[in-house]
């Protein structure tokens, strides 16, 4: 039986590739008695699938000049990085 590091490796190229018949089922029975690596590989896949659906329509606004933040939580963000680095 596969490992839960060995699902989180196989859902992450399940992204990039077609999976085997045999890693398919033992990815599907781990997830039948590990419920926490359902949960993670359904957030991979709605991540991922939440993604796919913002680069169709990603944030362009005129009024911003197709800047998705204002200048203030630009600036914000630049802080806490800065922050953090500092620490």
């Amino acid at each position: 039986m596969l490992s839960c590091k060995e699902v989180a490796r196989l859902t992450s190229e399940s992204m990039d590739r077609t999976l085997t018949l045999g890693e398919k089922v033992s990815l599907s029975f781990h997830k039948l008695i590990c419920g926490a690596c359902k949960c993670y590989c359904g957030q991979i896949h709605a991540f991922r699938d939440a993604i796919k659906e913002w680069s169709k329509n990603p944030c362009v606004d005129s009024e911003t000049d197709g800047q998705c933040l204002d200048e203030e939580g630009r600036a914000k963000i630049k802080a806490a990085i800065k922050a953090s680095q500092n620490q």
